[in-house]
């Protein structure tokens, strides 16, 4: 009997995604390829002729939200590119959308398909728990995928719905700038203006205050320099305007701490909005988090009393075993696993 072998792809505008699942094992792995720039097309084309396969019992899963680039003239056209870098491999790559997988050649309605990532999230997970909330916080955008009786209940079909019904903030762990949370920091009452500029991100923040894992980090920083601790505190240093100096770095820690409160804060302001429109019982509703930035899902919660459930005990007697990076990369490992039931 031959092996069967399920790649699900999450094609972002800044990472790829890539999760196989073959003898009830999963790996995963990220690819920081960058959709806004034609060579970044030209990696991602490659990547994709590199891993796929027309062989029998190889099937490919695509989620995907890198159609919002700008270098598309639309996300139709987005779709349509990233989609026709498949097309060698169509007899067996199926595109994931609210309804169900589409076999490559059968996309008619790009509504249907794009940005559905989160929703692939939803439908695992709703089949093993029946009231919950996840958050999902990426490198970029935090997703809230809410569930009860076992059903995905968000209004949102694409960014602009997601956005104004509070389940998609763009915040993420990793490449937010400083300055899309706050344009000042106040540490022992003095207010420090943040200049509006990419010269950091949330990703110096965080490896500041030691919380996040260096070897999970994939994007690149601000200034394209190397992810040394170093560099992190030159980079916040000059997002307030000053050279670092290593007497800065007691001031400098404890900006980052009031940046790290602020971002708990945006999280956690969404969060109770769409608890109270949801009719969610706030500190009884259980919450999953996923993706890099887990650890600050974890640390809200802990900070307004809620209750946490880890993953791990959702998916206890979970089939396919996995590691860490599936938690990290989950979208594209959802749609691996929801393939995989398909053909099963």
């Amino acid at each position: 009997m031959k092996i069967k072998t399920f790649i699900g792809w999450d094609i972002g505008g800044s990472n790829t995604k890539i999760s196989i699942i073959k003898c009830n094992k999963a790996k995963s792995e990220v690819h920081e390829i960058e959709l806004w720039h034609d060579a970044g097309l030209s990696k991602l084309k490659k990547l994709i002729s590199d891993l796929g396969t027309n062989q029998n019992g190889t099937y490919h899963g695509i989620t995907l939200s890198g159609e919002m680039c700008d270098i598309f003239p639309s996300r139709k056209n987005g779709i349509d590119t990233i989609l026709s870098f498949f097309k060698k491999f169509s007899s067996n790559t199926y595109v994931y959308s609210s309804s169900g997988f589409i076999k490559l050649h059968k996309i008619r309605e790009h509504k249907k398909v794009a940005s559905m990532n989160w929703y692939s999230v939803g439908e695992m997970i709703s089949k093993k728990i029946d009231n919950c909330i996840i958050i999902d916080m990426g490198s970029t955008t935090t997703d809230f995928i809410m569930i009860k009786n076992n059903t995905i209940i968000n209004k949102r079909e694409d960014d602009f719905t997601g956005i104004n019904n509070d389940e998609l903030l763009y915040t993420g762990f990793l490449r937010s700038p400083i300055y899309a949370l706050t344009d000042e920091v106040r540490v022992n009452m003095i207010s420090y203006k943040v200049i509006p500029e990419n010269f950091s991100s949330m990703a110096d923040v965080y490896q500041i205050l030691k919380i996040i894992d260096i070897k999970y980090d994939y994007s690149s920083r601000a200034d394209r320099r190397s992810k040394t601790i170093l560099n992190s505190y030159k980079r916040v240093a000059r997002s307030f305007g000053f050279d670092f100096k290593h007497n800065h770095k007691k001031i400098i820690e404890k900006l980052c701490q009031e940046i790290m409160h602020i971002h708990i804060t945006k999280i956690y302001r969404s969060l109770r909005i769409i608890i109270k429109k949801n009719s969610y019982k706030n500190n009884n509703v259980k919450i999953i988090g996923l993706g890099i930035g887990i650890t600050l899902i974890k640390k809200m919660v802990n900070k307004y009393n809620m209750t946490y459930i880890n993953m791990n005990t959702v998916l206890k007697n979970h089939p396919v075993r996995f590691d860490k990076k599936t938690l990290i990369h989950f979208p594209s490992y959802a749609v691996a696993y929801l393939l995989r039931e398909k053909h099963e």
